[in-house]
């Protein structure tokens, strides 16, 4: 029970902290205050993000020293820019693993349709087999990438495409997709390693991998 009650004044304190945070700093002081804080008061979730795109910059500093780095995406272009750049970097790590939408189950009633008809409802550039083609070449992209990396691996799977998920070690970086944006202008949420949505990230990138084929 006195651990309950040290949760809930810890996050009170945090909140109190943060608001007033918000009036005294600039908003990347502001920023860098919140992670501290919110980390000292245990908190899981360590910011937020209007956007994916938004991320990126945070997402590229924590890949440059993971040493294990999972990415499950729904399309993956981001893949072939400069948020990724350090995965293809290589350095000391263990373990790699990509899990992209596989292009060849596209075409009518298959799942990259269903993505593709939701891309034309909001983005008028948007025609059938677009998405599917993006695809295709983000997939060779990465199986020429990968093969200068030890260990890598890469995977096909045949899911909605839900959103995006990067795990390291210590981090989750979550976009939940909408059928109304793009993944790039979906909110971001970066989680610690314990916390209850760092695990259910996990879980979700393992069943995805069980049911893919390996490329």
């Amino acid at each position: 029970m006195n651990e309950f009650w040290a949760g809930v004044l810890s996050s009170v304190a945090a909140s109190c902290m943060l608001a007033v945070l918000g009036w005294t700093l600039s908003p990347t002081a502001r920023r860098r205050a919140k992670r501290v804080i919110l980390k000292g008061a245990n908190a899981g979730v360590l910011d937020t993000f209007k956007s994916q795109r938004e991320a990126g910059g945070e997402i590229a500093k924590h890949l440059a020293g993971a040493r294990e780095i999972r990415v499950l995406a729904g399309r993956g272009n981001e893949l072939q820019r400069e948020t990724f750049q350090a995965l293809w970097d290589g350095g000391d790590r263990r373990d790699v693993k990509i899990l992209l939408p596989d292009p060849e189950r596209s075409g009518p009633g298959s799942w990259i349709d269903d993505h593709q008809q939701e891309a034309i409802a909001y983005d008028g550039g948007q025609g059938d087999r677009m998405i599917a083609e993006s695809i295709r070449n983000n997939v060779e992209y990465v199986k020429n990438r990968v093969g200068r990396l030890d260990p890598a691996q890469v995977a096909l799977y045949d899911f909605p495409a839900i959103g995006r998920i990067v795990l390291t070690e210590d981090l989750a970086f979550i976009t939940p997709y909408s059928d109304r944006r793009h993944g790039a202008d979906s909110p971001c949420v970066m989680v610690a390693s314990g916390h209850a949505l760092y695990d259910f990230a996990d879980r979700i990138f393992v069943k995805f991998q069980q049911a893919s084929r390996q490329i």
